[in-house]
């Protein structure tokens, strides 16, 4: 039947609160996204504000972050039908309604109750669809190695420029998001890390840090992504009396040769 943000696991409620952290849940749809920056966009700036919440654009995630666990599927063409049924709006035109609509069907409360009557069990009846939460999955076929990798790099947009090493986890569901400059997901190479931006609301993504939450599963297909080496790296930095934000690192441990050479 799908779960609610508060049966979620522990980092993606945390992640949600977080408004920082580029992604959001919206309740009246059940459906889970990493934000869309825009160049010269505030992050602030790049919400649609309803009136009674807050919903990014972005792109939908399938599995959690976290957990791996797969994701409820989400519901708007479910929510677009009880709005034609129950409030009198044209096909199509659900979403303009959103302001004037009660506080239920912006929330989690009209699928929470729809799940009990006969359309939405019918619906499942044709649909066929599984607790996701707890189905297995298959994985989303890997890129070929000798498939080109093609990262966005702009010197004049930091922000947004994609790192040239490629990930080594690519899989096809998520080559769009590691090459395209506009969706809120990073690789950190030097860290062999996995994350979505935590931004500073106020200012553009143009120009500001790479900084990320960590997760430890691909949004798009469930895979279990190679472990972190943060801590092996801060290591090797403590060995030369470095700090992580030190000036002069070396070039090989900004980049994942350090990684690659020691086999890790």
């Amino acid at each position: 039947m799908g779960l609610t943000i508060a049966e979620q696991c522990e980092e993606m409620r945390a992640a949600v609160a977080d408004e920082r952290v580029a992604m959001c849940y919206t309740p009246y749809d059940r459906s889970y996204e990493i934000l869309s920056a825009e160049p010269g966009v505030a992050a602030r700036d790049a919400a649609i504000d309803a009136g009674t919440f807050l919903s990014y654009r972005g792109w939908t995630i399938e599995y959690c972050p976290w957990s791996g666990d797969h994701l409820p599927i989400e519901l708007g063409i479910e929510w677009e039908m009880v709005v034609e049924r129950d409030f009198g709006a044209e096909p199509g035109t659900a979403i303009d309604m959103l302001q004037k609509l009660p506080p239920e069907m912006v929330s989690e409360e009209w699928w929470l109750k729809a799940r009990h009557e006969d359309w939405w069990k019918e619906r499942d009846e044709i649909y066929g669809l599984p607790d996701f939460s707890t189905a297995p999955f298959e994985a989303e076929a890997e890129v070929p190695a000798d498939e080109p990798y093609k990262p966005y790099i702009d010197p004049n947009l930091p922000g947004m420029t994609r790192t040239k090493e490629r990930p080594p986890h690519l899989c096809w569901a998520s080559i769009d998001f590691f090459t395209g400059p506009r969706c809120m997901y990073a690789y950190l190479p030097h860290l062999r890390e996995y994350g979505i931006r935590i931004l500073s609301l106020d200012q553009p993504v143009d120009h500001q840090p790479v900084v990320i939450q960590a997760v430890t599963h691909c949004p798009w297909c469930g895979t279990v992504l190679p472990a972190s080496l943060r801590k092996r790296w801060t290591d090797e930095l403590d060995a030369m009396g470095l700090a992580p934000e030190s000036d002069d690192i070396p070039e090989r441990l900004m980049s994942d040769a350090w990684w690659r050479e020691a086999e890790l």
